[in-house]
């Protein structure tokens, strides 16, 4: 008889051949490396049309829909289905700055908290992390926050690169690809920054070091993995009040944005001179495993 898991996490319906967050990437990994467990997936921004369908594709794997009423981070879903049935394993893939929104509860079978972002942990976030039967960090740095903020031990489990789809590219198609996404000749840096456009991101800071570089003449191609707009937040507004034109700073199309294929991400990753991340909480920030 398979074992049954239920997973919790955030942006976790990029289980097909898409990914959308690191998130999602981690997630799709655990569910192809158990192809025998019976799982159940439940999270924010599950419910996304194509995506969601993509995940339905592993045959084992089963996603939520999105309910009117469940909070943001699917915390209370995922209580009501951890009760539901006698799970083997819960596993919530989540950032630990997030884990505020589970609150104290006593989980009705072994509950692994996997950390795969490291970054600010505030005393009101480790209700959830107290009450995990084991805690898992991706680096040795992040572990080191939640002992000495917290005092919460936690395991390292390191990301890998899987090699079968990220690997370098020639000195040919890297200048080709470079050319193609940042617009950006053999002189000039390609400069890529991804992260969902929010505040604590700062996306200010970021384009403030491409108009210092780009103050003289034009040396930074500014790439952002991102929506333009988002929330009332205007990265093009914030360009247009430094000075910053569509020769420093573009994004990346909508269609590759909301679902980029493995193959797009390899391009785009290997085309980069350089990965630029201001975030104010995430280290790491899980650019791409």
């Amino acid at each position: 008889m398979s074992r049954s898991l239920l997973i919790h996490g955030d942006s976790p319906i990029s289980i097909g051949g898409r990914a959308v967050t690191g998130f999602g990437r981690v997630v799709r990994m655990i569910c192809e490396t158990l192809p025998d467990w019976r799982i159940t997936v439940v999270g924010v921004n599950h419910g996304a049309g194509a995506q969601t369908t993509q995940h339905r594709s592993l045959p084992h794997v089963r996603v939520t829909d999105a309910q009117d009423g469940d909070d943001l981070y699917g915390a209370e879903k995922f209580r009501r289905l951890a009760a539901s049935h006698p799970w083997d394993l819960l596993l919530t893939v989540q950032d630990a700055h997030n884990a505020s929104a589970w609150g104290p509860w006593s989980p009705p079978a072994p509950h692994l908290f996997y950390t795969p972002i490291d970054g600010a942990v505030g005393h009101s976030d480790t209700q959830a992390l107290r009450c995990a039967h084991r805690v898992v960090s991706a680096t040795q740095w992040g572990a080191q926050i939640l002992k000495d903020r917290v005092g919460i031990h936690s395991d390292v489990l390191p990301h890998e690169t899987d090699g079968r789809v990220f690997y370098p590219a020639t000195e040919e198609e890297r200048a080709q690809w470079k050319s193609a996404l940042f617009d950006a000749g053999h002189n000039e840096i390609a400069l890529l920054a991804v992260g969902v456009n929010i505040a604590r991101k700062q996306w200010g800071r970021i384009l403030e070091v491409v108009r210092a570089c780009n103050s003289e003449r034009r040396t930074v191609r500014l790439l952002c993995h991102t929506a333009p707009v988002f929330k009332g937040l205007s990265i093009p507004r914030m360009c247009s009040a430094l000075n910053l034109t569509g020769l420093d700073v573009a994004f990346t199309p909508e269609d590759d944005r909301c679902g980029s294929t493995d193959a797009w991400l390899r391009r785009l990753y290997c085309a980069a001179d350089f990965l630029i991340s201001a975030s104010s909480k995430e280290g790491w920030c899980l650019p791409i495993i």
